[in-house]
């Protein structure tokens, strides 16, 4: 296909003129060269999109251009394709002004999310999966269409979809536009957030809103961020898996591969997080377990999961228990990458530390955030709460069902233990040392709100090192040992609450998106003990429904965190009348 000549023939690049983003899907993404060809044009077009989302379903074998010295941009592809595990794969180039989401699954499970202007269609290749009198399901109201050829049949079902296609050169390329009025979403004009806290999940949010744009205001009540349940020396990065691929282990493959994509981006650009790749390894609790984690490993990639029997678990650590390894996990210090996250957020985003929110008020155009003062600390369209349990000090989220639970977790010096080398879990988990410590937890603390440290959450953590390390250590005093307090944020799914929050004053209807919502209010909470994990993906879902972008996720994994998921399941659970 002549993408060049083809997209000229379109109008595609008179199309994209002065827009502030452009949307473009693709049925295959083959090699990635069309791709890389609009991507040069974005480059050297003055009048190019702000923002170029490029959207396409690829083959599970499918695999970019090999780099070369005389393509960079072929280059930056390489280094960043993802594995081809099933789902979404955002990537972004360009200081995220250019924004690549790969699907590599079939399409009819997807449930994509998004307004494309322009379509490039390979018929040949587009999944069977993928009708394409579905088409207007993804487009834009007037989305421009070019194809490198058209069977009789394709050509009725894109009229079908409200296209009008005619050929454009003697060598079977067409192009057509959608004549037919598509779904509107909102529009993606830059505009102003607040956001209220400054741990895992308010960075995340508050710099994918700046980068794109938004002038943002991150609201924090202690002089830095990350000083609550984010505060801790280290976090485990690792996925969830299940036996059954759930929705829940879903998410998490997703969210996990998302955070690994920006942690070494931050990295890559001079915004250092304080992490390892080291490894982590999931021991085995019963035969029963051993089986079951053996049949799921079988599933993916060496590269993302392995088993390892009970010998080869002893030649890599020296205990003799079998269980999974995913070479990709480890540890991050979230302090460190809430840092970076806001110093990469440019100067969209401005800081009010030491500020407490004690009252949010809705107007006219937006949210009023006040303080200890009768005038408002700040006001904007957009307010997004971040702030963990403490939200539920709004009325206006009584509605929801939050459980906040105690966490300790025990600093161990490093010379009390043998060399750990990866992130070792179990019941619980133990870390590789990092600035002299090892970090041992966590305890689950019901019905306390102490933050004081007890010897009896050091003895309970202390009493999972034999099943961690597969040997007693000498005995330690729980009274000399340092170590740190966090409460955790649970919702009854243990799924986060991401999006536009309910109006918990009205009934709900019998859909989920038929719920009333509260103008411009959204929730990134409820991350409980995986807000490492959930955070970055999650900010970037909620951050794609703020603003019109096309959303990163499955539908299905949308509906599994949106806030009015428990609203609609308590409706459906009445009897009929």
């Amino acid at each position: 296909m002549d993408i060049p000549l083809l997209l000229r023939q379109t109008g595609f690049f008179h199309a994209w003129k002065g827009r502030e983003r452009f949307v473009v899907f693709q049925t295959d993404f083959g090699n990635g060269l069309p791709f890389l060809q609009i991507w040069h044009a974005w480059q050297c077009d003055p009048q190019a999109p702000k923002r170029l989302h490029f959207f396409a379903l690829a083959q599970p074998d499918a695999a970019p251009l090999p780099p070369s010295s005389s393509s960079e941009l072929a280059r930056l592809l390489h280094a960043v394709w993802p594995r081809p595990l099933p789902g979404l794969h955002r990537l972004e180039f360009e200081q995220g002004r250019i924004v690549l989401t790969l699907g590599f699954a079939p399409p009819k499970n997807m449930g994509l999310q998004l307004q494309a202007d322009a379509f490039l269609i390979s018929p040949e290749n587009t999944p069977s999966e993928f009708p394409l009198r579905h088409l207007s399901r993804y487009a834009a109201p007037g989305a421009i269409l070019a194809a490198a050829s058209l069977q009789t049949h394709q050509r009725a079902e894109l009229l079908e979809a409200g296209f009008q296609t005619s050929p454009c050169d003697p060598s079977g390329l067409w192009t057509g536009q959608l004549l037919r009025p598509g779904p509107v979403l909102p529009p993606a004009s830059p505009n102003s957030a607040i956001v209220i806290g400054a741990g895992l999940a308010g960075t995340a949010i508050a710099s994918r809103l700046a980068l794109r744009g938004w002038e943002t205001h991150l609201i924090e009540k202690l002089p830095h961020p990350a000083q609550e349940a984010s505060g801790n020396r280290a976090a485990v990065l690792s996925p969830m898996v299940s036996k059954d691929e759930s929705r829940t282990a879903r998410l998490s493959c997703a969210c996990f591969l998302h955070l690994l994509r920006e942690i070494r981006q931050l990295n890559e650009t001079g915004f250092p997080v304080e992490w390892s790749d080291c490894g982590m390894l999931q021991l085995a609790k019963s035969r029963e377990e051993e089986s079951a984690l053996s049949s799921i490993a079988a599933r993916y990639p060496q590269d993302y999961l392995q088993f390892l029997s009970a010998e080869a678990m002893r030649e890599k650590i020296g205990h003799s228990v079998p269980g999974l390894f995913f070479p990709s996990g480890g540890w991050v210090n979230p302090a460190s990458l809430c840092r970076a996250r806001l110093d990469a957020a440019g100067p969209n985003l401005h800081r009010h530390f030491n500020e407490k929110a004690l009252r949010i008020e809705p107007t006219t155009h937006g949210w009023n955030v006040f303080g200890n003062e009768t005038k408002p600390l700040v006001q904007s369209s957009v307010l997004v709460l971040a702030n963990a349990h403490e939200a539920l000090q709004f009325p206006a989220l009584h509605g929801l069902r939050f459980k906040k639970v105690r966490g300790q977790v025990t600093h161990l010096p490093e010379p009390l233990l043998p060399p750990v080398a990866h992130v070792l879990c179990r019941d619980g988990y133990l870390t590789p040392a990092h600035d002299g410590f090892c970090c041992l937890g966590a305890t689950y603390d019901f019905d306390t709100d102490s933050r004081a440290l007890n010897p009896a959450g050091h003895r309970a953590n202390l009493a999972r090192l034999p099943e961690l390390l597969g040997i007693d250590l000498p005995a330690v005093d729980p009274e000399t040992l340092l170590g740190r307090v966090g409460f955790r944020t649970l919702t009854p799914d243990r799924l986060p609450v991401v999006g536009a929050l309910p109006d918990f004053s009205r009934p709900p209807a019998d859909e989920l998106r038929k719920i009333a919502r509260l103008p411009g209010l959204y929730g990134l909470l409820g991350l409980g003990s995986r807000g490492l994990v959930w955070s970055s993906l999650m900010a970037e879902l909620l951050a794609s429904e703020i603003t019109g972008d096309p959303l990163p996720l499955e539908r299905d994994l949308v509906d599994a965190t949106d806030p009015a998921r428990f609203q609609v399941r308590a409706f459906r659970s009445q009897p009929s009348l």
